[in-house]
């Protein structure tokens, strides 16, 4: 286990070092108010036979500088694209398609928990993803700006729009999710509900044209938001993936219930909306306490949400859950 403290004080060091979370790393995000990314262990093996895309340097690059500077998106560079999409659309799930379905599906396993209405997908493409979204969020809302990849995607609700300027209310969306497209950060954080989630995959992780890092990613959304965001990523199969959620507010507690004979935290926002953790806390003998004076001082010294939120599930924790609802595996 490897935590690392940037720039936060000395009262989270100590209780990061308390904390028994194996496989973690826990880090402040520097540079977006606060915010803390946690790094996943890798769950999904990586094959052998990367793809490598020459185009992926100066892919980045530009998806870095629309992130951060959504400004100098133009009408010209989205003719570009567009153009260079609808050419690679006739056999885009034959030479791209294999390997995108892994690292999304990582994602929605361990990335949640996760607010039941709408998703929007950014750059659906064909189509490739949207029926995994679509386990989670069944209604689906899949945007592209390729007539192209569109015309060849067999998803309802498909509109053909620029990213940056989506034809949707806001507030409308409990997810948006993004496969390997472009982030425009306000635009994003427009129709995000409350409590909505930014879920971000990049199919060849840092060899991907889109990959952005997620400290970017936090930053960015900060940003546009006036408010820091957690984060949490992990990588898997050939590539890797970030899930953000917005700080409602610096202010969080904590809470006890029980469900099922299980031992949970509920994490209240000072705007008295609640998010359940995934996993249960872990019994003294099993995994870890969490006594009422610690949960008393977590909540006065305001530690960011996400630090509470899930946990990593055990074998064991897997089995009950299993047959107690039939949920799909971890």
């Amino acid at each position: 286990m490897s935590i690392t403290d940037r720039g936060q004080g000395g009262s989270f060091r100590r209780l990061a070092a308390r904390l028994p979370w194996p496989g973690w790393q826990v880090r402040a995000a520097g540079g977006h108010d606060g915010g803390v990314i946690r790094e996943l262990a890798r769950v999904v093996p990586a094959p052998t036979g990367r793809p490598v895309r020459a185009e992926a340097a100066q892919g980045q690059e530009r998806a870095r500088r629309l992130a951060m500077r959504p400004g100098t998106w133009d009408r010209q560079e989205a003719a570009a694209m567009r153009a260079g999409f609808d050419a690679a659309a006739a056999d885009w799930e034959v030479s791209r398609g294999g390997y995108r379905r892994p690292v999304l599906a990582d994602a929605l396993a361990r990335g949640g928990p996760f607010r039941p209405g709408r998703a929007v997908e950014i750059a659906s493409g064909t189509g490739l993803l949207t029926p995994l979204i679509a386990q989670v969020w069944p209604e689906v809302i899949a945007v592209d700006l390729s007539g192209g990849m569109l015309a060849r995607s067999a998803v309802g609700g498909r509109i053909q729009a620029d990213a940056a300027r989506l034809p949707l209310a806001g507030g409308c969306a409990a997810a948006v999710v993004i496969g390997d497209g472009p982030l425009f950060a306000a635009e994003a954080a427009r129709v995000m509900a409350a409590g909505a989630v930014l879920v971000w995959s990049n199919a060849l992780g840092e060899g991907a044209p889109f990959f952005v890092p997620a400290g970017i990613l936090a930053e960015a959304m900060a940003a546009a938001t006036g408010r820091p965001w957690d984060a949490v990523c992990s990588q898997a199969h050939w590539g890797s993936w970030a899930v953000l959620r917005r700080l409602s507010h610096r202010g969080a507690a904590c809470m006890r219930t029980h469900d099922g004979g299980r031992e949970r935290v509920t994490l209240t926002d000072t705007d008295h909306r609640t998010q359940p953790s995934c996993y249960p806390v872990r019994r003294p003998a099993d995994y870890l306490q969490m006594p009422g004076p610690l949960i008393s001082w977590v909540a006065a010294h305001r530690l960011p949400s996400s630090l509470w939120t899930t946990l990593p599930p055990t074998a064991a924790d897997r089995d009950r859950a299993e047959a107690a609802s039939g949920a799909r595996s971890w």
